[in-house]
């Protein structure tokens, strides 16, 4: 029986790879894309992440520059022939999510680590988006192996 639905999962991974993963990079890099605009139009929810968390530097400015940093993440991983900027792009702004939480760790969590704030919940759904497009963008396409 196990070994029916190992087959059945390979098959079935096979089939959605050759799809998916592209698929998968168009839609976090316009999520990156749509996400990151947010930020220097005014979102509320980003705003108030920020002032919570931010740990150097003035909110208000660093909200615009982290707003269009996230899009140009997004605009590299919609481009193939720009993706091989994402993962750099990627990697510099990782730091700023992770020290988040080692220098405002009462911001992040009501009582860490089960219970996350709003602002943690935001933080750790942007590790997680993040970690994901580091894994898309550190793979190369299947042009390219």
């Amino acid at each position: 029986m196990l070994q029916a639905l190992e087959r059945i999962n390979t098959s079935l991974a096979r089939a959605v790879d050759g799809p998916g993963r592209p698929l998968l990079t168009a839609v976090v890099g316009l999520l990156f894309v749509w996400l990151g605009l947010l930020k220097p139009f005014g979102d509320a929810a980003s705003r108030t992440v920020l002032d919570a968390s931010v740990y150097f530097g003035n909110p208000e400015q660093l909200l615009v520059v982290l707003g269009w940093w996230e899009v140009a993440i997004g605009v590299c991983l919609v481009m193939p022939a720009l993706r091989a900027l994402a993962l750099p792009l990627l990697l510099l702004r990782l730091p700023g999510i992770v020290l988040a939480f080692v220098f405002k760790l009462d911001a992040c969590f009501y009582s860490f680590p089960l219970a996350p704030t709003a602002e943690g919940k935001y933080l750790l759904r942007d590790l997680a988006l993040f970690l994901a497009a580091i894994a898309l963008a550190a793979r190369p396409s299947s042009s390219h192996r």
